[in-house]
């Protein structure tokens, strides 16, 4: 029996979501479950997992040369953040070299897609979650 939940996905069709440009993206905590600190008189406590989780949100771009994170919120149970891609010019557009326009003459880097960025996050900060349990209980 299929445990996973059906979910509708918002994600456009054939989109491709390596493209230049701002994504919004929302991501929840296992079963919506508040990891990374609490609401007290409508300000949010943090916490270590809260801690490790910016960590790593702030060394994406490491990983990820055509990212910039342009905004972020933790939540007690979720992130909202939009994560800028940027692009670099396609194969066969043109440069200009003075004043006569030139045939780019190198292949762009693959860019990653919105997945493999967010699927990245998801994984270390699991991993980290895990670890930091093992250790402090």
């Amino acid at each position: 029996m299929d445990t996973k939940s059906k979910r509708r996905s918002i994600r456009l069709p054939g989109y491709d979501y390596s493209r230049s440009g701002a994504y919004y993206v929302s991501i929840c905590t296992k079963n919506r479950k508040c990891l990374f600190g609490d609401i007290v008189s409508q300000e949010m406590v943090l916490n270590d997992a809260e801690r490790m989780v910016t960590t790593v949100w702030n060394e994406l771009p490491q990983r990820f040369s055509n990212i910039e994170l342009i905004e972020y919120v933790i939540m007690p149970n979720h992130i909202h953040a939009i994560i800028a891609i940027v692009g670099v010019p396609l194969v066969g557009t043109r440069k200009t070299v003075g004043d006569s326009p030139k045939r780019a003459d190198t292949r762009p880097a693959p860019t990653a897609r919105l997945g493999d960025i967010v699927g990245t996050f998801k994984s270390i900060t699991t991993h980290e979650y895990i670890r930091g349990v093992k250790q402090h209980g």
